[in-house]
């Protein structure tokens, strides 16, 4: 539940931000007005026919980013020196339209040079719309608190001013930001003070953004009566203004609230309802959330059937639309429908896709951004649709499809080459560890050969000493097949020839040590460099003791002569610096 509720919050803020962005730099005209203010640049001249060509620039913003760009550059090219304001819109809107291409940070340069030439002229409405920009793109980079710094700078510019339009916008965006920093009490404080702006006939069909925002946070805070009415009063505003999208939305958190308190009946009629208005605009991530939560609906009710049809459909479709949150929340849910009828391994099944899944988005946040991306396209259209009135309904059509395909086209490039690189990573980290696997199971051979090469030594050199004093008490005519055998047990030992096969083996393993070894310390002595050998396999000191037929404080005193003879400090750490010769 929880990461279906980031999911729609980030999405509500997304909706919101985009309008905000449009109220700070001005309503777009429908098309005869845009008709109209190209008649007037072909008939003016000088500062007015440039200040025309940027509000043309600025009407394209949302709908054609490459007609954008040509008027940008038309008003670039006939800027005459000294003309600062129109140079910083020019840098503003320029920045506008990097950071709707998604180069944030050529955008930020863009917008630091704009400010500086507002600055220079003392403009304190352009700065204002600098630093509203510039918080927009700091929250989009994930930069909260830096994005809360420029929105209430700039808030605190327009106060100044007494402009009674823009307060508002900014008092919504900033109770946004402090909704994502959890920040509710903050959040609700802003939030209300837009509220009071929005009775305006102009600004009334606005209201419901707000009233569900506000109704979610007093969700958040547990105080579920509170946010039903908040909720159900932002319904009423976008039954009234005919904001289809909007009131499927307001509807699913309605539902999504009366399943989370157990009122299932009420949840499930809410739900369906969102889900048949999510089908009408056409919005497919609305459709998800809403199969998602009617599914678990559904697992209270104890109809595992449809529970468990409806949530296999939602996680094919999360995955088609690379939904992140929603496609961990389809895994989980499905294990908890397969537990539930006692289907372990089912149930075990998704739940480790569950867990691969989750281990897949820490290795990067690409699949979340391309379903911000895809959320953030959805959202644009639609609120556009909804400035832009219904006079430009049609022209925006043509474009909304264009923009669809090259971004559904951006979208398969980017992932065709994430899957490429994660099947690259997932190779080199299989052959990575079946190598480890490899050279610690010979490590350890070779390690069991030495113990076992020690003992036999021992044996042998005990079984010597034990004949030896037999030999001392015995008659001379009864020694000499004794002292045959003696000898013969002197002539097998493997004392000598133990520390060549296990140097032999170990060249196998770690090719090269003994020659980087020499080459660095040519004055270590035989034992010391078996020594080495034995702290590179990263043996225990009782081991090491062994192997070398001393008590264990020898051996500890062995080693730390060793480490002074190498002229290292003390601070350093002796077995890192042996295993990385």
């Amino acid at each position: 539940m929880e990461a279906t509720s980031g999911f729609y919050a980030k999405m509500l803020a997304m909706v919101q931000l985009v309008l905000l962005a449009t109220f700070a730099r001005g309503f777009t005209m429908p098309p005869q007005e845009i008709d109209s203010l190209k008649q007037f640049v072909k008939r003016t001249e000088g500062a007015a026919r440039i200040s025309a060509i940027l509000d043309l620039a600025e009407m394209y913003q949302i709908v054609d980013l490459d007609s954008m760009s040509y008027y940008l550059k038309m008003a670039a090219d006939e800027l005459k020196q000294g003309q600062h304001i129109l140079k910083a819109r020019i840098h503003l809107l320029r920045g506008d339209l990097i950071y709707r291409k998604g180069n944030y940070d050529q955008a930020l340069l863009q917008l630091d040079t704009a400010r500086r030439l507002y600055k220079k002229s003392n403009h304190n409405r352009g700065i204002a719309n600098v630093s509203n920009l510039q918080g927009t793109i700091h929250k989009h980079k994930g930069n909260l608190p830096l994005a809360l710094k420029y929105s209430i700078q700039s808030l605190e510019i327009v106060l100044d001013e007494g402009d009674s339009t823009r307060i508002p916008v900014l008092y919504r965006s900033i109770g946004l930001l402090y909704r994502e920093m959890k920040d509710f009490e903050q959040m609700l404080n802003y939030t209300k003070r837009a509220l009071d702006y929005y009775d305006t006939p102009l600004l009334q069909h606005n209201r419901g953004g707000l009233l569900m925002n506000i109704g979610l946070t007093y969700r958040d805070l547990r105080q579920y009566t509170q946010a039903l009415a908040y909720l159900h009063e932002a319904l009423s505003v976008a039954s009234k203004y005919n904001q289809l999208g909007l009131e499927a939305l307001t509807r699913y958190n309605i539902g999504r609230l009366h399943s989370d308190r157990f009122e299932v009946a009420k949840g499930r009629k809410f739900l369906t309802e969102a889900r048949q208005g999510f089908v009408k605009v056409g919005w497919e991530w609305g459709k998800i959330i809403c199969d998602l939560q009617l599914s678990k609906c559904l697992l209270f009710e104890q109809k595992i059937s449809l529970a468990e049809s409806l949530a296999l459909r939602s996680l094919r479709q999360a995955l088609d639309l690379k939904m992140a949150k929603q496609t961990l929340e389809g895994y989980s849910l499905l294990s908890k429908i397969y537990y539930s009828q006692h289907d372990f391994e089912k149930g075990f099944q998704y739940k480790l896709s569950a867990q691969n899944f989750t281990d897949s988005l820490k290795h990067g946040e690409i699949d979340n951004w391309l379903s911000a991306l895809r959320v953030q396209h959805e959202l644009e259209i639609k609120e556009s649709e909804i400035l832009l009135g219904e006079h430009e309904t049609a022209v925006l059509q043509t474009k909304k499809a264009n923009l669809v395909l090259s971004r559904n086209l951006a979208i398969a490039s980017i992932v065709f080459t994430l899957m490429i690189i994660l099947w690259i990573i997932n190779h080199y980290r299989y052959r990575n560890k079946t190598l480890k696997s490899t050279l610690a199971l010979k490590n350890r051979e070779l390690v069991s050969r030495s113990l076992q090469i020690n003992e036999n030594q021992k044996l042998i050199n005990k079984l010597e000493a034990d004949i030896n004093k037999v030999l001392s008490n015995m008659a001379p005519e009864l020694r000499q097949g004794l002292k045959s055998l003696a000898e013969s047990l002197s002539e097998n030992s493997e004392s000598d020839k133990s520390w060549d096969t296990l140097k032999r083996h170990f060249d196998e393993v770690h090719p090269n040590f003994f020659k980087k070894l020499n080459a660095k310390f040519p004055k270590l002595t035989t034992n010391e460099r078996k020594l080495c050998a034995y702290l590179r396999l990263d043996l225990s000191s009782k081991e090491i003791s062994s192997l070398l037929n001393v008590t264990h404080r020898s051996a500890q005193v062995a080693r730390y002569r060793l480490k002074k003879k190498m002229g290292l400090d003390e601070s350093q750490d002796f077995i890192r610096f042996i295993q990385q010769i």
